[in-house]
């Protein structure tokens, strides 16, 4: 058998796919889900409990994120072949008893015990990110084909954004009522049950094959300096979300929970069928929408700057997301495509992948520290994310290509 070839047999053909579903994809994806249905819990609440729980000190938890980053470089440069005696199959579900630990440790943090729990949760986040992102972004290029490997993108990002109507709404309901314990609790019990679909997950011949020598080497090498960019810039941006964001929502709100849930939940149900009708236009229209939707969606960051009121956050948050819809999908599927034309190396580029989007989230993190000394006004940063997605708008072809 081809061993770049679908490793199972496939389930009926849907309306909206154009060939039969394979039985690894219904795994990942029902992994997403449920993943998704706990971290959705606590998604834009827990960066702003860490920024309470660190003083409301933007710095303090800049250096967090920074801290999981470095951490995440780490074991991504130096430890890549464990995962050939893991196995991807495996690595996954250990992974999901990794972010369930987390989860617990983030349960157990107080203010007098930061400095003895946060290490912890250091480690665990970036061991948590490194046996679960690679496998999984491998076995996703391999159980989609390329006439629907859009539509499985958008699939995937509307079932996360259909939880994510929920969860929001009752994480604040919940942090109202019984406060931040609770959420975590249940949060982490709903984040184990994501180990279940992963046991029926077909497994995947792959073998990363390189050392750290030539891992360097390929970061150096000339014609993979735009792809260093590409996902270095990605990552930079994608830190703006996780936590800068959610903090401003926070001060700007005052702290209202139910109101910061209300409204996420609102800016979520005005995106969930586009990310589907959004899939479908991607396997047609990949280019035109990234270069089309990478200027609005880089205009959403920009709107960010002037919002001022709950209705700012609203409206503003809603046109980023309707925007990023257009954009991030086709975006993704041209990486997973690329990554697909990898062959034998697939593992290989996503690792390289992994890596860069560590290091540009480090390099974001060290600029909010830097620009959080000069000014209070943390809005400011959110220029940033106007110049990363510009710049990705443009190099995003040269990504394409071989990687050997």
């Amino acid at each position: 058998m081809n061993p770049f070839e679908l490793p199972e047999t496939h389930s009926k053909k849907s309306f909206y796919f154009e060939e039969s579903l394979s039985e690894g994809f219904k795994c990942l994806l029902t992994n997403r889900i449920i993943t998704n249905i706990g971290t959705g819990l606590f998604s834009i609440f827990l960066p702003i409990f860490l920024y309470i729980t660190l003083g409301e000190n933007i710095r303090h938890l800049a250096f967090y994120y920074l801290a999981t980053y470095l951490s995440s470089l780490t074991l991504i440069a130096t430890l890549p072949r464990s995962l050939n005696k893991f196995g991807f199959k495996k690595a996954l579900q250990t992974s999901t008893l990794i972010g369930s630990f987390y989860y617990l440790a983030i349960f157990l943090l107080k203010e007098n015990n930061v400095w003895t729990i946060m290490p912890l949760m250091v480690f665990l986040l970036a061991l948590w990110r490194f046996l679960y992102w690679v496998p999984y972004n491998v076995d996703f290029a391999k159980f989609t084909t390329k006439k629907d490997r859009g539509k499985g993108v958008g699939l995937v990002s509307a079932m996360i954004s259909l939880v994510g109507i929920l969860t929001p709404i009752l994480a604040g309901f919940i942090i109202t009522k019984w406060g931040f314990n609770l959420l975590f609790l249940v949060g982490t019990l709903v984040f184990g049950f994501s180990l279940l679909p992963l046991i029926k997950l077909p497994r995947t011949e792959e073998k990363i094959s390189w050392k750290l020598g030539q891992f360097f080497r390929k970061t150096i090498e000339k014609k993979n300096r735009k792809l260093v960019l590409f996902f270095s810039l990605d990552g930079a941006e994608g830190v703006l979300a996780a936590f800068v964001w959610p903090v401003f929502i926070y001060e700007l709100l005052v702290g209202n929970y139910l109101e910061i849930g209300i409204i996420s939940t609102l800016v979520v149900m005005t995106t969930v069928v586009l990310q589907l009708l959004a899939g479908k236009l991607v396997d047609k229209k990949k280019g035109k929408m990234i270069k089309t939707g990478g200027f609005f969606y880089a205009m959403g960051w920009l709107l960010k700057v002037f919002a001022i009121t709950a209705f700012h956050v609203f409206v503003f948050d809603a046109f980023h997301r309707f925007m990023k819809v257009f954009y991030r999908i086709p975006l993704d599927t041209l990486v997973f495509e690329t990554a697909f034309q990898q062959k034998h190396l697939i593992d290989e580029f996503n690792l390289f992948r992994q890596f860069f989007i560590y290091v540009g989230g480090s390099l974001m993190a060290i600029l909010i520290i830097l620009i959080s000394l000069f000014t209070e006004s943390i809005n400011w940063i959110f220029i940033l994310g106007v110049i990363a997605v510009f710049l990705i708008s443009i190099f995003y072809k040269k990504i394409q290509g071989s990687f050997i």
